[in-house]
This record gives structure tokens, sequence and C-alpha cells, in this order.
């Protein structure tokens, strides 16, 4: 029998998720696909098309072929991608026997994510409980599942993995588990550039308990061991250690951030980068350093690798954010902020799936 908690992360992750999909196929076949070029469909049926969007070619074709292949030259961009998701995905796909079908590929992604991210709904809910009881918990798993950049939480992506990982890591250290610490902070690392930042949370959240433990204090840094495995992975074998963290187009946006931003969807991100902003002082008032640290090193990280581009996309994982949202806002407040925050998620869909440049 499932708990109440359990049903609701289920309910939140998988009924979100439909209407998220739902969204982007009638998107695609009242608006159509952007004037712009795109890579060829996966599929004539366009909802069998559906998931094979932006960046899904890049986890499938490593899940599915690896980084390197035979005869073909090396891609830096192949290599930006860090290898937990599309290992997992690899794993998974091959108990079905896919061959080169790219939609049952693609399909197995959808549906692992979706269940990756009902687990992390299950982890954010267990980590807001610790910090504010009950009712806050419920309210901060749909905080998460309706946030307007939620959408690449049921889609072949690195954050449904990502989100459980790293709120797990937070779990297991408020409960003091060493190995299950380990486990989800090394996990962390290898699963997105910006995992080896959990450190800094991990590490001050296990300064700040009543009882200083060696063993956990040493555990939290394994979000540094995950990113280094990965480092040394591709030094080893391109003879560039830090081939993922080079040419991202942020770098040429240091100096004026708000140079590349030209368009409405350019500044959509920026608003969504502003809210995350704000929302790291009220976090440090009320949840503490730690949390408030892993938000703004995650921002600055994003904003100074990638500039604006893609901002509301790396907010979508930034889960203080979302338990201070559970905490704060009571219950008619928060029903406000969650139907309006849906909407958005259900425009963000179709823009998203419609190949329009949101991110």
């Amino acid at each position: 029998m499932l708990s109440r908690r359990a049903v609701t992360c289920l309910v939140a992750g998988v009924g979100t998720r439909a209407f998220v999909l739902a969204a982007g196929y009638v998107a695609v076949l009242t608006l159509g696909l952007a004037p712009r070029p795109v890579p060829a469909p996966i599929s004539q049926n366009r909802f069998a098309d559906l998931p094979a969007r932006w960046d899904t070619g890049w986890y499938v074709g490593i899940a599915s072929g690896g980084y390197f292949r035979p005869a073909t030259p090396p891609s830096s961009e192949r290599l930006k991608f860090f290898p937990a998701y599309s290992l997992l995905l690899r794993a998974v796909a091959g108990t079905l026997n896919p061959g080169r079908s790219p939609v049952v590929w693609a399909w197995t992604g959808v549906v692992l994510s979706t269940a990756l991210f009902c687990l992390a709904l299950l982890a954010v809910s267990a980590l807001a409980a610790a910090l504010c009881g009950d009712e806050a918990a419920s309210r901060t798993v749909w905080a998460v599942a309706t946030y307007p950049f939620a959408i690449f939480y049921g889609l072949p992506y690195s954050e449904s993995l990502f989100l459980l990982a790293t709120t797990s890591a937070t779990v297991a250290l408020l409960h003091r588990r060493c190995w299950q610490l380990a486990f989800w902070g090394t996990l962390s690392g290898m699963t997105r550039p910006s995992g080896f930042l959990l450190a800094a949370l991990l590490f001050l959240l296990g300064l700040n308990s009543r009882v200083v433990d060696r063993r956990l204090l040493l555990a939290s840094l394994a979000p540094l061991a995950g990113t280094a495995v990965f480092t040394m992975y591709l030094g080893a074998v391109t003879g560039h250690s830090l081939a993922w963290a080079v040419g991202q187009p942020g770098w040429r946006s240091v100096v004026n951030p708000f140079a590349g931003v030209a368009t409405v969807y350019d500044a959509v991100n920026v608003a969504a980068a502003l809210f995350a902003s704000v929302l790291t002082a009220f976090t440090f008032r009320r949840l503490g350093g730690p949390y408030a640290s892993f938000m703004a090193l995650s921002l600055a990280m994003a904003l100074f690798g990638i500039g604006f581009n893609c901002m509301g996309r790396y907010t979508s994982t930034l889960f203080p954010m979302f338990v201070l949202v559970g905490c704060t806002l009571r219950r008619g407040v928060f029903l406000s902020y969650a139907v309006v925050c849906f909407a958005l998620e259900c425009a963000a869909a179709a823009a998203f799936f419609t190949w329009r440049p949101l991110y």
C-alpha cells in the first residue's frame, strides 16, 4: 500500500508529465514547427517524434553509440554531456533490444526520466518534510512539478536523475547515512557539469551539524570525485581533461551578459535567472547559507558558462528554491502560484516541442 506522500509524488510526477506531452502535441498540430532548420524526424508520426527535440539526440546518441564511434571524428559537443544519464538509459533500453530504432530509444528515455522524476519528488518531499513539515512537503512537490521549466523532467534529459541524486544526497547527510551520501554525491558529480557544486552544500551542512563527523565530511566531497572520474576519463582518451568545460557560449558574455538578449525567448530566460537570484537571498534567510550557496554557485556557473541561454532549464534543478516556496507560501496563495506556473509550463512546452528557441 503506497503512502500518502508516495501517491502525491506519483500523481504529480506522471500527471504533469502527461499534460506537458499533451500540450506539446497540440502545439505541434496547431502551431506547426518553427520556420528554422531542424533535424530530420525520428518518425513520420508526429506523436512518436515528440521526444526528439533539442538535446535529446545527444543523450540518446551517447547511450546508443558512446562518445566515440569508429571512423567518426570525436565531437566536442558530445563531450560536454556527462555520462550518468546516458549510461542508465543504455542499461534500461538494452533490456528492450532497441537496435537502431531511435523511437524506442527516445520513448525509453521518456519512461525512464518520468520514473526518475517520481523518485526525485519523493526525495524532495522527504527533504522538505525534514526542514519544514509534512504540509510544506506536499506543496514543495507541486512547486517542482509545475515550475515553467520543468518540461525536461519527462524527456530524455539528465534533469530527473540530477534532481534525484542531489536531493537524495542532501537527505542522506541530514540523516547521517555515510554510504548513501557517498553514492548519491558521486552520481550527482557524474550527471551534470554543475554536480560538483553540491559538495559546497553538503560540506557546509556537515560543518553546521551539532556533532561534526569526519566521515560525513569526507563523504560530502563525493560530488567532486564524480566529476573527477569523468574528467580523468576524457583526459585519458582525448588528452584534454576539461573538454566538457571548453567552448561554452557564455564565456563570451561575462563582461555584458545582456548582450545576447534579443528576443522574447531570451527575456524569458533572463526572467528565470532573476527569479532564482531573488529566491537565493530568501533561501539564505529561511533555510540557511549551505542551501543558498548551492543556488548562488550554480547560477554563477551557468551564467558564466552559457550566459542567459538555457537559464530557465538550469534553474529547474535548484531544489532549495522549491523547498523555500513550499515552506513559505500558504495553501490559498500557493494554489494560485501553482496554477499560474503550470500554465506557463504548458506554454513553455508548446514552444519547446515546436522548435521555438526557448532555450
